[in-house]
């Protein structure tokens, strides 16, 4: 059997599920990055963070709850930053998707998601 063609995957992906085709678009996205060592890091990081509040060492914040803090941290500055309902759902959409990728993995995912918030105020 020959091998398919550029063409032919693509329209093999195109016919996969909206779930597949994002699971093999963020494979895909992965496989182009070419430090295989920060990749690891993040890896190792998300796994250390994860054993964290496995075993009771830090608690979880809802994001709900870091959303509300970062809405008072920005009150407080000159600039008023408001986040849009969805953009205010999103994030708690990707740290399921991706908690259901790799155990620990949603849960580092809302830490930077926190940690980049904080940055931003």
């Amino acid at each position: 059997m020959m091998p398919l063609t550029r063409e032919q995957l693509e329209n093999e992906a195109q016919s996969l599920p909206r779930e597949e085709r994002a699971r093999l678009a963020e494979t895909l996205i992965a496989s182009l990055d070419e430090d295989a060592e920060i990749e690891r890091a993040w890896m190792d990081e998300a796994e250390r963070r994860a054993a964290e509040l496995d075993s009771g060492a830090v608690e979880s914040v809802p994001a709900e709850d870091v959303f509300s803090e970062l809405d008072s941290l920005v009150k407080e500055r000159v600039r008023v930053i408001q986040f849009h309902p969805e953009a205010r759902r999103e994030p708690r959409s990707a740290a399921e998707f991706y908690r259901d990728e790799s155990p620990g993995l949603g849960r580092a995912f809302v830490a930077e998601v926190r940690a980049a918030s904080a940055r931003i105020a």
